[in-house]
């Protein structure tokens, strides 16, 4: 008997200690008559308060983070739409001048033709003027920037002979140019990783070579009832 109440005493002082040591080290268990106790459930409160708080400005960073991108993106799709309307643009002012350049060389430097050109060139100008930006190419040199695309634009016209040249070398000139400008609305479209964007930039992309297409065939057909006959339009190129 006497070994059963000392291990029963062993374990009750056992168990004792444990609750005092749980007492002890429990932040929260403190009396709140006392400073102690106060401060205590002050720091429960302000950390139930807190918690919450730092949780809900961690989402709305997060969120602010993702709508400043989908802007970001946004605002490059809109410039890459505004500058292939301007490559529009200046491809299409290019394709009249080819038109009249063909027209004025057919009617052997016709004084009527040619007033008809210079202002086309002054609208050719003002669509190269109204680009925002220009995608520098290393090869030709003249597409390296846009004053120096305007001296190699000057430099033609200032030579053009009507005499001395040919219209298919009249097209080939401002077609050769106009199939690398249409080239930068197929860069753009590269670079959108808009699903809309991309399906309009394509299919503008392809609305522009379609219509450089058609323009060549206009400058021929200029020529052609220009002369006046199919005969002397053949010959011409013979």
């Amino acid at each position: 008997m006497a070994c059963g109440k000392k291990s029963i005493h062993v374990v009750e002082t056992s168990n004792g200690n444990m609750l005092s040591r749980v007492k002890r080290t429990s932040l929260f268990s403190e009396n709140l008559s006392t400073k102690r106790g106060q401060n205590c459930q002050m720091l429960k409160i302000i950390g139930l308060v807190i918690i919450p708080i730092i949780a809900m400005v961690i989402e709305n960073a997060i969120k602010i983070s993702k709508d400043e991108a989908i802007l970001c993106q946004a605002k490059k799709v809109r410039g890459n739409i505004v500058f292939s309307v301007e490559i529009g643009l200046l491809v299409h002012s290019l394709q009249i001048e080819r038109g009249t350049t063909a027209l004025y060389i057919s009617s052997g430097g016709s004084p009527l033709a040619l007033t008809s050109l210079k202002t086309k060139r002054l609208d050719t100008d003002s669509s190269l003027d109204a680009l925002n930006g220009w995608i520098t190419l290393s090869s030709p040199s003249h597409f390296r920037s846009r004053e120096a695309y305007r001296a190699h634009l000057r430099t033609y016209r200032d030579n053009l002979d009507p005499f001395n040249t040919t219209i298919n070398a009249a097209i080939n000139f401002y077609s050769n140019d106009n199939e690398l400008i249409i080239g930068w609305v197929g860069s753009t479209v590269q670079e959108s990783n808009s699903e809309t964007s991309w399906q309009l930039l394509t299919a503008y992309h392809m609305l522009l070579l379609s219509k450089e297409e058609a323009g060549v065939e206009r400058a021929l057909g200029s020529t052609f009832y220009a002369r006046g006959s199919i005969y002397s339009f053949f010959t011409h190129f013979e």
